[in-house]
Protein backbone atom coordinates (compact mmCIF):
# COMPACT_ATOMS: atom_id res chain seq x y z
CA UNK A 1 0.00 0.00 0.00
CA UNK A 2 0.67 3.49 -0.52
CA UNK A 3 1.93 5.37 2.87
CA UNK A 4 0.17 8.19 1.94
CA UNK A 5 -2.74 6.45 2.00
CA UNK A 6 -2.74 4.68 4.97
CA UNK A 7 -5.15 5.92 8.08
CA UNK A 8 -2.96 7.21 10.70
CA UNK A 9 -3.98 5.82 14.87
CA UNK A 10 -3.13 9.28 16.20
CA UNK A 11 -4.07 12.99 15.15
CA UNK A 12 -0.73 14.89 13.63
CA UNK A 13 1.22 16.89 15.40
CA UNK A 14 2.83 20.12 14.47
CA UNK A 15 6.64 19.26 14.63
CA UNK A 16 9.15 22.19 15.39
CA UNK A 17 12.54 22.19 16.20
CA UNK A 18 14.43 22.17 18.31
CA UNK A 19 12.15 19.88 20.68
CA UNK A 20 10.79 20.92 22.93
CA UNK A 21 9.61 24.48 22.07
CA UNK A 22 11.82 27.62 23.44
CA UNK A 23 8.88 28.81 25.20
CA UNK A 24 8.65 25.72 27.15
CA UNK A 25 10.90 26.44 30.31
CA UNK A 26 13.21 23.82 31.09
CA UNK A 27 13.88 23.17 34.68
CA UNK A 28 16.65 21.84 36.50
CA UNK A 29 16.81 20.29 39.95
CA UNK A 30 19.87 19.85 41.51
CA UNK A 31 21.01 16.20 42.54
CA UNK A 32 21.20 15.98 46.43
CA UNK A 33 23.72 13.60 47.25
CA UNK A 34 23.84 11.97 51.31
CA UNK A 35 27.30 12.47 52.54
CA UNK A 36 29.45 9.51 52.49
CA UNK A 37 29.91 7.76 56.41
CA UNK A 38 32.42 9.10 57.88
CA UNK A 39 33.76 5.70 59.01
CA UNK A 40 33.22 2.40 57.34
CA UNK A 41 32.62 -0.52 60.12
CA UNK A 42 34.36 -3.66 59.20
CA UNK A 43 32.56 -7.06 58.99
CA UNK A 44 33.54 -8.86 62.29
CA UNK A 45 35.34 -11.83 61.01
CA UNK A 46 34.18 -14.94 59.77
CA UNK A 47 35.10 -17.95 62.06
CA UNK A 48 34.59 -21.62 61.11
CA UNK A 49 31.86 -23.08 62.62
CA UNK A 50 32.83 -26.11 64.81
CA UNK A 51 32.29 -29.53 63.42
CA UNK A 52 29.64 -31.19 65.39
CA UNK A 53 29.41 -33.94 62.65
CA UNK A 54 32.61 -36.12 64.13
CA UNK A 55 34.79 -35.56 61.42
CA UNK A 56 37.78 -33.63 63.63
CA UNK A 57 37.86 -36.74 66.29
CA UNK A 58 37.70 -39.68 63.46
CA UNK A 59 40.82 -37.82 61.74
CA UNK A 60 42.37 -37.00 65.58
CA UNK A 61 41.74 -40.88 66.31
CA UNK A 62 43.51 -42.36 63.26
CA UNK A 63 46.43 -40.00 63.25
CA UNK A 64 46.56 -40.39 67.07
CA UNK A 65 50.01 -40.29 68.32
CA UNK A 66 51.58 -39.13 64.44
CA UNK A 67 53.02 -36.15 63.81
CA UNK A 68 50.05 -35.19 61.62
CA UNK A 69 47.49 -35.56 64.69
CA UNK A 70 47.62 -31.95 65.59
CA UNK A 71 46.89 -30.95 61.75
CA UNK A 72 43.37 -33.11 61.61
CA UNK A 73 42.06 -29.44 61.68
CA UNK A 74 43.91 -28.34 58.76
CA UNK A 75 43.02 -31.17 56.66
CA UNK A 76 39.52 -31.59 56.81
CA UNK A 77 39.28 -27.54 56.14
CA UNK A 78 41.23 -27.71 53.01
CA UNK A 79 39.62 -30.46 52.15
CA UNK A 80 36.04 -28.85 52.83
CA UNK A 81 37.56 -25.69 50.92
CA UNK A 82 38.57 -27.29 47.84
CA UNK A 83 35.38 -30.15 47.67
CA UNK A 84 36.65 -33.08 48.09
CA UNK A 85 35.95 -36.14 50.87
CA UNK A 86 37.25 -35.53 54.22
CA UNK A 87 39.28 -39.04 54.49
CA UNK A 88 41.67 -38.78 51.74
CA UNK A 89 44.15 -36.38 53.21
CA UNK A 90 45.19 -38.30 56.22
CA UNK A 91 44.48 -41.62 54.81
CA UNK A 92 46.71 -41.01 52.36
CA UNK A 93 49.14 -39.85 55.19
CA UNK A 94 48.91 -43.01 56.74
CA UNK A 95 49.25 -45.01 53.73
CA UNK A 96 52.50 -43.24 52.40
CA UNK A 97 54.12 -42.25 55.70
CA UNK A 98 52.25 -43.41 58.80
CA UNK A 99 50.72 -40.49 59.50
CA UNK A 100 53.69 -38.51 59.22
CA UNK A 101 56.16 -40.43 60.92
CA UNK A 102 57.83 -41.27 57.53
CA UNK A 103 57.94 -38.09 55.75
CA UNK A 104 60.17 -36.33 53.10
CA UNK A 105 60.17 -33.24 54.30
CA UNK A 106 57.05 -31.61 55.05
CA UNK A 107 55.71 -34.29 52.32
CA UNK A 108 53.77 -37.23 53.98
CA UNK A 109 51.40 -37.92 51.26
CA UNK A 110 53.94 -38.96 48.81
CA UNK A 111 53.57 -36.35 46.61
CA UNK A 112 55.59 -36.81 43.81
CA UNK A 113 57.50 -39.62 44.91
CA UNK A 114 58.45 -37.55 47.49
CA UNK A 115 60.63 -35.75 44.92
CA UNK A 116 59.08 -32.46 46.24
CA UNK A 117 59.17 -31.43 49.73
CA UNK A 118 57.17 -29.14 51.59
CA UNK A 119 58.69 -26.34 54.40
CA UNK A 120 55.43 -27.03 56.58
CA UNK A 121 52.79 -30.00 56.73
CA UNK A 122 49.98 -27.27 56.15
CA UNK A 123 51.94 -26.48 52.74
CA UNK A 124 51.58 -30.10 51.95
CA UNK A 125 48.33 -30.20 53.11
CA UNK A 126 47.44 -27.35 50.97
CA UNK A 127 49.09 -28.33 47.72
CA UNK A 128 47.65 -32.06 47.79
CA UNK A 129 43.98 -30.90 48.50
CA UNK A 130 44.31 -28.45 45.11
CA UNK A 131 46.34 -31.62 43.53
CA UNK A 132 43.07 -33.94 44.28
CA UNK A 133 40.71 -31.53 43.36
CA UNK A 134 41.71 -30.88 39.74
CA UNK A 135 42.83 -32.97 36.75
CA UNK A 136 43.29 -36.21 36.46
CA UNK A 137 41.97 -37.00 39.94
CA UNK A 138 38.90 -34.76 38.99
CA UNK A 139 35.46 -35.79 38.36
CA UNK A 140 36.90 -39.46 40.36
CA UNK A 141 34.99 -41.50 43.09
CA UNK A 142 36.63 -40.75 46.46
CA UNK A 143 38.07 -44.49 45.96
CA UNK A 144 38.80 -43.61 42.66
CA UNK A 145 41.07 -40.32 43.41
CA UNK A 146 42.82 -43.11 46.66
CA UNK A 147 43.37 -46.16 43.81
CA UNK A 148 44.69 -43.35 40.96
CA UNK A 149 47.10 -41.63 44.00
CA UNK A 150 48.43 -45.02 45.33
CA UNK A 151 49.07 -46.83 41.99
CA UNK A 152 50.64 -43.80 40.08
CA UNK A 153 47.99 -44.78 37.48
CA UNK A 154 44.74 -44.61 36.68
CA UNK A 155 42.66 -46.98 37.68
CA UNK A 156 39.34 -48.28 35.83
CA UNK A 157 37.57 -50.49 38.34
CA UNK A 158 36.54 -48.94 41.49
CA UNK A 159 37.40 -51.50 43.81
CA UNK A 160 40.32 -52.93 41.66
CA UNK A 161 43.50 -53.58 43.71
CA UNK A 162 46.63 -51.50 42.90
CA UNK A 163 49.62 -52.85 41.57
CA UNK A 164 51.32 -51.77 45.21
CA UNK A 165 48.61 -53.42 46.80
CA UNK A 166 49.17 -56.63 44.87
CA UNK A 167 52.74 -56.45 45.08
CA UNK A 168 53.90 -55.87 42.00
Amino acid sequence: KDFETMPTLAPERPRTWPWPPAETPIRLTPLTVPPAPQTITPAPPITPEPMPDGRLAAVEALLAGAPLAPFAGAMLAAADAEGIDWRLLPVIAVLESSGGRHACGGNAWGYASCAREFATFDDGISVVAATLARAPYAGLSTEGRLCMWVSGGSCTTAGRSSPRAAGR
